[in-house]
């Protein structure tokens, strides 16, 4: 007996053509419009209504990546001027003080001038890693946009698909995921960080020096959290298509009135599977950097925190509360974001696993007879027992749970280290 079918559109009373389901290219497209407004995405969008999808559209030396490369030039230009102003790289300042420039960085000395020459280039190497990241983040997003477009063009063709073996497709949501989670905890934190350091070099007599600071405090922050955002909202589409399938075959199992076209779903997973590999090779730069940062980060923070509660009495009481919080929060924010890019990593693979034990179910009930129907149940569960789908970048590093004992292992290494050069 045939499924039934479900189209993309549903019809009213009237026989009137209702809205189309918003597909998951139509659902990510308000984050990928920010990107663009950033210079990191330059691709662009083609609505297609009828379907409720986007497609999505790379021209290499077109105007639009004419422009975002401009843009991105711009962008690093002033990163790179904020650097040589207030990164502390250098020995000498390259902007001596004048009508436009003040003689210090603010507050900033206040704070550095407390503790070891060792500590304060710690405390400045931080700010200075932190923002050389955003050129990077930049190279990759024009480097790898050819292999964006193709990934997410392929969810149309996976939920066309999904759709002719009737999909209900009320699993695919994740405009709440963008619209709510990604703003309160990719920028919500760096932003309160950017805003600190800002506040700590202000200096309302230089108007120039104020825009600079604000621009160099908080754009190296927006990018890096938006490359961070993005592997997030990569790692979210394919946990509800995963998700997707899964209700599906509950569905056709708990009715009982059709058989599942196993064949087909196996060729769907096989294209989601695909869709999670080279989700991992398109990711493995950007978070590769992101890691090793994260264990710099965490280290000198743990380093950072012990030297300040060590010299106590040469502390004000206000800037020993404000140093030793920010540190501590750092370590803890750091932690926090690798952890939830593990568990969204994890959940593909325990939605995988779920779907291999219906299929088990399923076939102890068919008793794993010789039929073509059995046949191909054993073959599917074959393959999702024997070949998990696990998010690996370019198996360098596979997001589960024993990363997270490996950074932490690499961090106290790195603490450990940096504990031999404390004064």
């Amino acid at each position: 007996m045939e499924p039934t079918k479900s189209l993309s559109t549903s019809i009213d009373l009237t026989g009137v053509p209702l809205k189309p389901l918003p597909g998951l290219t139509q659902q990510v497209l308000p984050f990928f419009t920010f990107t663009r407004s950033l210079a990191l995405c330059p691709l662009s969008f083609e609505s297609m209504r009828k379907k409720g999808q986007v497609n999505f559209k790379f021209k290499f030396g077109g105007a639009l990546f004419s422009l975002c490369l401009i843009l991105a030039l711009f962008f690093n230009l002033l990163i790179f001027i904020g650097v040589l102003k207030y990164g502390g790289l250098l020995k000498y300042d390259v902007l001596p003080g004048s009508d436009l420039w003040p003689t210090n960085s603010g507050q900033l000395y206040t704070a550095i001038d407390h503790v070891s020459g060792f500590t304060a280039g710690l405390i400045t190497s931080i700010s200075s890693v932190y923002v050389m990241i955003a050129p990077i983040d930049y190279f990759i997003a024009f480097l790898k946009a050819p292999k964006l477009t193709k990934w997410l063009n392929d969810w149309n063709e996976i939920e066309d698909e999904m759709q002719q073996m009737g999909f209900s497709m009320d699993q695919i949501k994740i405009r709440k995921f963008i619209k709510y989670f990604i703003p309160l905890f990719e920028f919500g934190p760096v932003l309160a960080v950017g805003g600190f350091e800002t506040f700590l070099r202000l200096d309302p007599k230089y108007p120039v020096h104020c825009v600079f600071i604000i621009i160099y405090a908080s754009l190296p922050h927006i990018c890096y959290s938006a490359g961070d955002s993005q592997a997030l909202v990569m790692l979210k589409c394919l946990q509800v298509e995963f998700r997707e399938v899964r209700a599906h075959i509950e569905k056709t199992f708990d009715g009982g009135l059709v058989q599942l076209e196993v064949r087909r779903v196996h060729l769907l997973l096989i294209k989601l599977r695909s869709q999670a590999k080279r989700c991992g090779e398109y990711l493995a730069p950007q978070q590769l950097v992101s890691i090793s940062m994260t264990i710099y980060f965490m280290g000198a923070s743990c380093f950072i925190f012990v030297s300040v509660l060590s010299d106590q009495p040469v502390w004000d009481a206000s800037w020993l509360w404000i140093t030793t919080s920010m540190t501590g929060a750092w370590v803890a924010y750091g932690m926090s974001r690798l952890y939830v890019k593990i568990c969204m990593a994890v959940s593909i693979t325990k939605e995988e696993a779920q779907i291999a034990s219906l299929l088990k179910s399923e076939g102890l009930k068919m008793k794993f007879g010789t039929d073509y129907y059995s046949t191909e149940l054993r073959e599917v569960h074959t393959l999702l027992t024997t070949h998990p789908t696990e998010v690996s970048f370019n198996n360098y590093v596979t997001l589960n749970s024993s990363l997270i004992l490996g950074v932490i292992q690499q961090v106290f290494t790195h603490f450990i280290i940096l504990m031999q050069f404390r004064r």
